[in-house]
C-alpha cells in the first residue's frame, strides 16, 4: 500500500511530533489502524452534530462515515501531528493508580509529548478522608518522585502539580497546600456534591441518583465548580461535566449553569481541561461536552489537555480525538504553566 501513502521525509527529531504514518508502516497493526479511523469518525460525527456519546461507541460506528473521510486519513498517514502537553496524571500514592512516575514519563517520551504534568490527588487536612487520595505525610514522597523524574528525563519538561478538590469553606486548606511547595499549577476539581457523595464513586453510580432530581444534582455540581473558578485558587478546572461519567446526561435546560461557570472561569483566567478519561467511562465522551467547549471558545476561555492517566499506558490516550474536538470548537491554542504562570502555545 505504499503507492497509496508515499512516505515524506520524517520531521526533525527535535520537534515533538506524533508521527502516525512512519510508526504505523514500520509496525503495521490493525488495532492501530482502527483507532486512527475511529478518531476521524469521531470528527465526522462531531461535525454532523451526532451526539458524541453515541459517536464514540464502537458498536455503532458507521463504516460509511469512517471511510467517507479517506482524504483526512491520507493526510494523517503522511503528515505529522503535534500533540499537546498532558497535564493530568496520577501515581500509586492516590491508592487507585498503578505505575511509577518514571513509567509515565517514559510513555510521554515515546509518544513525543512536548511536556507533561504530574497532578495527583491532593491530601486533605483530615487524613483518610476517602479511599482515593494520599495522606498528608505522603506529600513529601510525591514531590520527591516528581523531582526525580524531572532530573531523569531532562529532554521532557515535567511540571509538578496537584489535583485539588474544591469544597465550600475549604479554601484556606487549598491556600495552605499552595504555600508548601513551588507548584506549577493546581487543577481544581469537584467530585463531591454533598459531604458523603462523590459524584464519580462507582459504589453510588445508581443509588446516588435514585429519587433525586437530575437538574438539582447538576446545579449543585456547577455551583461548586463556579465557586472553584471564582476562588482564583486554580489554574485549571478539571473534567467540567463529571456527573455524566456513568451515563447520566445533563438536562436540556442546563445551559445557564454552563454559562455562569464559564463566565466565572473567564474572569478568573482559569483554563478548562479537555479530559479524555471520559472516553474510557460509561459516558464514552470527553469532558467537557462539545456544547460546553463551544461556549468556552465563544467566551475566550483557554484550555488544557489531560488524559487523567491512572496507568502509564493511559498517558496521552485519545489525544487525537481531543485535538479534533478542540479544533472543531474553534481552538488552535492551549495553555501551559510553569511556577503558576501561564503561557499560550499553538497545538
Amino acid at each position: 500500500m505504499h503507492f497509496l501513502f508515499p512516505q515524506p521525509n520524517p520531521p526533525p527529531s527535535s520537534f515533538p511530533y506524533f508521527y502516525i504514518g512512519t510508526n504505523f508502516w514500520k509496525q503495521p497493526n490493525l488495532a492501530t489502524f482502527y483507532n486512527i479511523l475511529s478518531s476521524f469518525n469521531y470528527a465526522l460525527c462531531q461535525r454532523s452534530q451526532i451526539p458524541s456519546h453515541q459517536s464514540t461507541n464502537p458498536s455503532i460506528r458507521s463504516p460509511f462515515a469512517t471511510f467517507s473521510l479517506f482524504p483526512f486519513y491520507f493526510f494523517l498517514f503522511n503528515y505529522p501531528m503535534a500533540l499537546p502537553a498532558d497535564y493530568h496524571m496520577h501515581t500509586p500514592l492516590c491508592l487507585h493508580a498503578t505505575g511509577e512516575p518514571d513509567e509515565y514519563a517514559r510513555r510521554a517520551v515515546e509518544l513525543g509529548l512536548p511536556e507533561m504534568g504530574m497532578s495527583d490527588h491532593s491530601p486533605m487536612r483530615q487524613d483518610n478522608f476517602d479511599e482515593w487520595r494520599m495522606n498528608f505525610d505522603k506529600l513529601a514522597i510525591y514531590v520527591d518522585k516528581v523531582r526525580r523524574i524531572q532530573k531523569d528525563f531532562p529532554q521532557l519538561p515535567i511540571r509538578m502539580a496537584l489535583e485539588v478538590d474544591y469544597f465550600p469553606n475549604g479554601e484556606d486548606w487549598v491556600r495552605e497546600l499552595a504555600g508548601i511547595y513551588p507548584w506549577d499549577y493546581f487543577i481544581g476539581s469537584v467530585h463531591y456534591v454533598s459531604d458523603d457523595w462523590a459524584i464519580d464513586d462507582p459504589k453510588k453510580k445508581v443509588s446516588g441518583w435514585k429519587n433525586r432530581d437530575s437538574y438539582e444534582i447538576w446545579q449543585i455540581y456547577f455551583d461548586r465548580l463556579t465557586a472553584a473558578a471564582e476562588s482564583g485558587l486554580f489554574e485549571i478546572i478539571g473534567h467540567a461535566d463529571l456527573p455524566k461519567k456513568f451515563g447520566h446526561q445533563p438536562p436540556e435546560n442546563a445551559g445557564p449553569l454552563y454559562e455562569r461557570f464559564l463566565e466565572s472561569a473567564k474572569r478568573a483566567g482559569c483554563a478548562v481541561e479537555l479530559n479524555t478519561a471520559g472516553l474510557r467511562k460509561d459516558c464514552t465522551e470527553i469532558y467537557p461536552s462539545r456544547q460546553i467547549l463551544q461556549l468556552a471558545f465563544q467566551k475566550d476561555v483557554p484550555i488544557t489537555f489531560g488524559s487523567d492517566a491512572h496507568a502509564p499506558g493511559e498517558v496521552g490516550m485519545n489525544f487525537v480525538e481531543a485535538v479534533v474536538l478542540a479544533r472543531s470548537a474553534g481552538y488552535t491554542k492551549c495553555c501551559r504553566f510553569e511556577q503558576r504562570r501561564k503561557r499560550i502555545v499553538p497545538f
